[in-house]
């Protein structure tokens, strides 16, 4: 950006920034999770974080307490005969998701070549909150911790581990998930949960470099 407005000046144009050339602007370049304030209460159980469960990137920051509904995959695809949702009622309640679906064959969900929208983490937790959960618990498959890129779907989502699912709820991940390609099998659960996401956003500073041309240089032509 200096190298440029030396030549902006060298060239003798006119600097049109807020300062000289250069015009500041903060952007936001993703977030991260606040030192203290996260928490998890499973009933009158307290989990620990990074042991037993992990606020995502992807989630709003806030409080949310309610019972807690097994939503299956979190998928609502009527038009293709699959709908965890279609017999449960989300309203003011926290739901557990599993990741992945369906399956039908060696193919993703609904019997395709490849996983495909509705396995999306993103699009499970906007399905939910369109339902009108007040936050989202996400339960792998496997033992890993889930990556999702950095966004705000406007209610407060984690991840739950495998195991702490199981200790805790009595859901076994693989289990339900073999059992949901037979369908839906979606339920209120006799939990309370009470939890709450504080992520910091995270901005830095950068510039444009900016110059106007005088008249004598419109009326020139210049390029």
């Amino acid at each position: 950006a200096a190298w440029l407005a030396e030549q902006l000046e060298a060239a003798g144009l006119e600097p049109a920034g807020d300062e000289g050339y250069m015009q500041p602007f903060a952007f936001s370049f993703g977030a991260q999770r606040a030192a203290t304030g996260n928490a998890l209460a499973l009933g009158k159980t307290a989990l620990t974080i990074d042991e037993h469960y992990k606020p995502l990137l992807y989630s709003g920051s806030g409080l949310a307490t309610g019972e807690l509904a097994f939503a299956g995959f979190g998928i609502a695809a009527p038009d293709e005969g699959y709908d965890d949702l279609a017999d449960l009622d989300l309203q003011g309640k926290v739901a557990v998701v599993l990741t992945g679906g369906p399956r039908d064959d060696a193919g993703g969900a609904f019997g395709g070549d490849r996983p495909i929208v509705y396995q999306d983490l993103r699009y499970k937790v906007a399905t939910c909150r369109d339902a009108g959960a007040r936050a989202v618990i996400l339960v792998n498959q496997d033992d890993d911790w889930l990556q999702v890129p950095v966004g705000d779907p406007g209610l407060p989502v984690i991840q739950l581990t495998k195991a702490a699912a199981q200790e805790h709820l009595g859901i076994d991940a693989v289990a339900r998930a073999a059992a949901l390609d037979q369908g839906p099998a979606s339920e209120v659960l006799a939990t309370r949960v009470t939890l709450t996401v504080k992520l910091e956003q995270l901005e830095g500073n950068s510039q444009n470099v900016v110059e106007r041309r005088g008249a004598r240089d419109h009326r020139r032509g210049r390029a």
